[in-house]
């Protein structure tokens, strides 16, 4: 019962067992007990309760039986300035994309204020680019819910249910309100609870969206594929390992 409620692993003659004692590695290399589970954090498991009851009001006629994913105890979050240099070249290419500002005033977002760097190869070269590709421009628009979600994390963002687009222009006013440096030297990020109760939601939203699209059919529950998407791609890099560069995540959600 201690075990249990511990949510922890034992060892006993050389095998660990499960908090219900049951074995899960032999040290001969034996087959584990059949019933035997790797034990899940309790906040990881409510968490995920809390997404699926979120979902219901969707109406999502079969939802990926995801496991539990995040927990508290073991969850970590980029360093704040690092999330905020990133919503300034998210910015930068979303309003370039949109056609808010032409490719000179979205450069000058950046190299005016010192932060060129912040934006990745790939994010440098469709600023620079004259005339970009419209799977490029595309790409780069959808980069708005990324930035809608950072600024979330941030603290400086109301972020809505997947079913609804960004308004971009909300986000140019938030980011145009304070001075860039400001910007970097404030930053703090919400409660990671927070962050971990929302990056799972998003996860199941995905899992719903790829599944619907696999079967070729629309998007379930009103879910928006690009918000989906992006915000999944966000909160993975948010919560993900330094290593990981921005393109890749965001390229590969």
């Amino acid at each position: 019962a201690l075990l249990r409620s511990l949510n922890g692993l034992a060892l006993k003659d050389g095998c660990i067992l499960d908090p219900d004692l049951l074995v899960l590695l032999r040290p001969d290399g034996g087959d584990p007990d059949p019933d035997a589970e790797v034990p899940t954090p309790r906040s990881a498991v409510a968490r995920r309760e809390r997404s699926l009851k979120r979902l219901e009001p969707l109406a999502i006629e079969k939802i990926p039986d995801l496991p539990s994913l995040f927990a508290d105890e073991e969850a970590k979050a980029r360093d704040p300035k690092g999330v905020a240099e990133r919503v300034q070249a998210l910015w930068a290419v979303s309003v370039r994309a949109a056609n808010i500002v032409d490719r000179k005033q979205a450069i000058d977002l950046l190299q005016k204020r010192d932060l060129w760097d912040v934006a990745t190869e790939r994010e440098q070269e469709f600023l620079l680019d004259e005339e970009p590709s419209q799977v490029e421009r595309l790409r780069h628009a959808s980069r708005r819910e990324a930035l809608a979600t950072l600024l979330w994390a941030l603290g400086r963002n109301r972020l809505s249910e997947p079913t609804e687009i960004c308004n971009l222009e909300v986000l140019v006013r938030v980011l145009r309100g304070i001075p860039a440096q400001e910007f970097l030297a404030d930053a703090s990020l919400r409660p990671l609870p927070e962050i971990l109760d929302e990056a799972d939601f998003i996860a199941r939203c995905h899992g719903a969206v790829a599944q619907a699209l696999i079967n070729r059919k629309m998007p379930p529950g009103g879910l928006k594929v690009s918000v989906v998407r992006e915000r999944h791609a966000a909160l993975y890099w948010l919560l993900g390992n330094e290593n990981h560069p921005w393109d890749v995540v965001a390229d590969g959600a």
